[in-house]
């Protein structure tokens, strides 16, 4: 703890957990500084949790100059932060879809894009049911920092989407992350 005192950490299949007591706990402000031994961007929303999406089907309304080994689809969902699936330029709404095989229960989703010149900014999470598609979040404006991290309302699906839209220039994404919800359905 920055002002001085210990806090207890606990790590068990739901998360981490942090513990401080009642008299360190300031109604003010209680700052507590976390170091890891790794990038953020590799921990897993879950630890030990991998992606849903990983070396599943997927397939995009359009690829950068049609160029699916350099910027195809496959690049959002491998892991890879080198990576990345770049839409067509000239369209202005996009979307990426992920064929996980067999219904599987998703409450988290992290995306992430290759630069800053190219922000997430208005996109929405769907999921098909009864053969329709259902919106499971959606973000207007610029998403808050990269990645953009994301908890919902489960939901059990085979198919799911993203759907950019309103985008400036260039889209591309260097990660899509998908995850079972934290209590299990």
């Amino acid at each position: 703890m920055l002002a001085g005192g210990k806090a207890r950490f606990k790590q068990d299949s739901d998360g981490i957990h942090l513990s401080i007591s009642k008299e360190q706990n300031r109604k003010a402000a209680t700052v507590i500084a976390i170091a890891i031994d790794l990038p953020a961007l590799e921990l897993p929303l879950v630890a030990g949790q991998i992606s849903l999406a990983l070396n599943k089907t997927v397939t995009a309304s359009s690829t950068l100059k049609e160029d699916e080994e350099e910027y195809g689809p496959v690049k959002a969902i491998d892991s890879d932060p080198n990576s990345y699936w770049e839409a067509d330029q000239s369209e202005k709404e996009c979307w990426i879809e992920i064929d996980l095989g067999q219904p599987k229960w998703v409450g988290h989703a992290m995306l992430a894009q290759s630069s800053e010149w190219c922000p997430l900014n208005s996109f929405e999470i769907l999921y098909k049911k009864d053969g329709q598609w259902v919106s499971a979040i959606k973000r207007v404006g610029k998403a808050p920092g990269d990645p953009a991290v994301l908890s919902f309302t489960p939901f059990q699906s085979r198919y799911v989407k993203v759907l950019f839209s309103k985008r400036a220039v260039r889209l591309n994404l260097c990660d899509l992350q998908l995850f079972a919800p934290h209590t299990q359905k």
